[in-house]
Formats: structure tokens, sequence, C-alpha cells
């Protein structure tokens, strides 16, 4: 599917292919893509983003559900999800991922930019963070939730 203005789906979007769109993808359903997700300008799904291949946006990936990637999530700009965001492939991004969700990640988690996670952060794989940009403050912490385990630090 070649788009080079807006593709505005209200049920499901169902591509066992490529789906590469210049201008914006709108889908308030499911966008489903077997093959690869490719968009130079803005992915905004209120639904959910499933994608076994590969999705890579040099825009915005903007999905206030969920993005489920097997494969492998590449974003150059800024990847914004106030669901959860669940990777079991790779996840590069030289922008920002900012969850406010659950971040649970298997794979390699490479990151240049900002991250920033107000749910929880499960990294059960490699972390490499070239760069953290300036923090002036650390969000403030009121309460610490009971601890009925134990806690280990090397």
């Amino acid at each position: 599917m070649d788009a080079e203005e807006i593709v505005d789906a209200d049920e499901i979007a169902d591509a066992e292919g490529t789906v590469d769109a210049e201008g914006t993808v709108d889908a308030e359903g499911t966008v489903d893509a077997e093959g690869t997700v490719d968009a130079e300008g803005t992915v905004d799904a209120e639904g959910t983003v499933d994608a076994e291949g590969t999705v890579d946006a040099e825009g915005t990936v903007d999905a206030e559900g969920t993005v489920d990637a097997e494969g492998t999530v590449d974003a150059e700009g800024t990847v914004d999800a106030e669901g959860t965001v669940d990777a079991e492939g790779t996840v590069d991004a030289e922008g920002t991922i900012d969850t406010e969700g659950i971040r649970d990640i298997e794979g390699i988690v490479d990151i240049e930019g900002i991250v920033s996670v107000e749910g929880c952060a499960d990294i059960k794989g490699i972390a490499d963070v070239e760069r953290i940009a300036d923090v002036e403050q650390i969000a403030d912490i009121k309460q610490i939730a009971d601890f009925e385990g134990s806690v280990d630090t090397e």
C-alpha cells in the first residue's frame, strides 16, 4: 500500500506484504502486518500495532494502545506509547522512547536518546546506552511498595 496522502482506517488494516506510507497512517482499529511497516510520516494507532516483521518509522510512532513487535522496532523519531511496548526482538531508538505503561524487553535495547519510563521497565537482555540527555530532576518517589522478598545487588 503506497500512500502519499493520509490513510485513515476506521476498521482493520491487515497487510501480509508491505505497508509503505509517506504521509500519515491513522488507524483507529488494528494494524496487523506480517511483512514490513515503513512509515516516513506518522504512525498513529489508537488500537493495536502488531508487527511480526519490522516496524521502521522515521517520523513518530504514537500508540495509545499496544505496540507488540516480534521482529525489530527501529524509530529515528519518537516512540510514545501510553499502553504497553513489548518487543521480543530489538528496540533501537535514536530519538525518545516515552512509555507511561510497561516496557518489557527480552532482546537488546540500544538507546542513543532519552528513555523515560513512568511504569515498569523489565529488561532481560542487554542495555547499551550511548547517551542520556541532561537530566535536571529525577521525579519524586513518595512511596516504595512493600517488599516481601529480598533485594540482592552486586
